[in-house]
């Protein structure tokens, strides 16, 4: 087969070349702002070809399944690696304690008892000011008297606009260098 005829069949599949190729570079860009650069090679290896199995996916044909396996193959590869992790108290053996034995005059009780079970310890306002919240939003966030939602994660910050953003280092303090303020925690 020509090689030709082999990338007309590929792009009747998968779609065409470029879309695919900024899709895949988006998603691989996005992977690279937290945590990436900490993981071992094998990790990174399989994210990249998921990946590139996704922008497939998004480019051309999502119906065709052996992207969807591929995608599973390779995170069962790495799943199949990690190490086993054992709880350091295994093996022992553990008491439950009665409730009529708790001290319901406990610090820790009366902290429990302050948020209720009906939810009212939650504020009005700040529940108000969530209601219109993006899914994937985690905090409200200030710069120049300009307030919007943002997600922090693993101290870097997304405003939810895309790739091209997402790379905004943010110090998960008080204020980042850049001048960003958090507000406050979605509840």
């Amino acid at each position: 087969m020509s090689v030709e005829k082999t990338l007309a069949e590929r792009g009747k599949r998968y779609g065409d070349f470029a879309d695919h190729a900024k899709i895949a570079q988006n998603i691989k860009r996005g992977m690279q702002c937290s945590g990436y650069d900490d993981l071992p090679d094998m990790h990174r290896q399989a994210l990249e070809v998921i990946a590139d199995k996704i922008a497939r996916i998004l480019s051309g044909d999502p119906n065709y399944a052996d992207n969807w396996h591929d995608i599973q193959g390779y995170a069962k590869l790495v799943e199949d690696r990690l190490p086993v992790e054992v709880p350091a108290d295994f093996g022992q053996q553990h008491t439950i304690e009665p409730a009529a034995a708790i001290d319901d005059e406990s610090p820790r009780m009366q902290a429990i008892g302050q948020n209720g079970n009906s939810g009212e310890h939650y504020d009005a306002e700040k529940l108000e000011r969530w209601k219109d919240a993006p899914e994937w939003a985690t905090h409200i966030v200030s710069r120049d008297g300009v307030q919007e939602f943002a997600r922090l994660s693993h101290g870097r910050y997304y405003d939810g606009r895309g790739p091209d953003t997402w790379c905004m280092s943010f110090i998960m303090a008080d204020a980042d260098p850049s001048g960003w303020t958090v507000l406050e925690a979605r509840p």
